[in-house]
């Protein structure tokens, strides 16, 4: 049972509630945070915790909050060790990588850095797409994210990163993916699949810009 728990998800995740209800029954104190895109930021307060755990919220933990968590504060990042920061998924499409997952790591002040603790993997099959793909990476995250609260929860220690998982150098950037999503006139013929392919869900999709003029590409 954990005394006292910051927990930050994501509004309408699915996964984000099952979570809230594992800390809530694990829990004496819990404080929930649920953020989605275009939220106001995260309110620091002068509370302090025990535990802190993170899964697609869009909040950047600062320093100042980061001092207030007692023992653990445990980010679910939506990547390999090889794709930190953002748009990790569509990057990893764009490179045809054959293996995909989600990473558990301790938090520190830069994005997608701290301690490996635990990962999870999958295969990348040939007819996947970009949307199923996604939902994927969000169930595997979550089946890592109750692995390592449970481990907690029975333990009250986080286990060693025995196969010593360090993450890459590169951190993808909004620019990163801006460029990724733009189809430019003068991309090759393969380019552009590779592009649409790496990019084309339900959500979002790629575009020409034209005369400052952005036009949304529709299969």
């Amino acid at each position: 049972m954990f005394k006292s728990v910051l927990f930050l998800g994501r509004k309408d995740c699915r996964y984000s509630k099952r979570l809230h209800n594992l800390l809530k029954k694990n829990s004496r104190k819990l404080t929930y945070y649920e953020s989605y895109r275009g939220s106001k930021k995260f309110k620091d307060n002068k509370k302090k915790f025990d535990y802190l755990f993170s899964f697609r919220s869009y909040e950047i933990i600062k320093s100042k909050t980061l001092k207030k968590i007692k023992f653990l504060a445990i980010n679910f990042h939506p990547g390999t060790p090889k794709y930190r920061g953002i748009g990790c998924i569509n990057f990893a499409i764009y490179n045809n990588e054959k293996n995909y997952g989600a990473t558990a790591h301790l938090i520190d002040t830069k994005i997608d850095h701290g301690k490996i603790i635990d990962l999870i993997k999958f295969k990348i099959k040939k007819n996947d797409n970009l949307d199923n793909l996604l939902k994927k990476t969000h169930e595997k995250m979550y089946f890592l994210a109750e692995r390592v609260i449970k481990n907690l929860i029975k333990n009250q220690k986080f286990y060693s990163n025995k196969k010593r998982y360090v993450w890459s150098k590169k951190l993808w950037t909004k620019k990163d993916l801006n460029n990724l999503y733009e189809i430019k006139l003068t991309d090759k013929k393969n380019i552009v699949k590779k592009k649409i392919k790496a990019t084309y869900c339900k959500k979002f999709k790629p575009y020409i810009r034209y005369k400052n003029n952005f036009i949304t590409l529709q299969k």
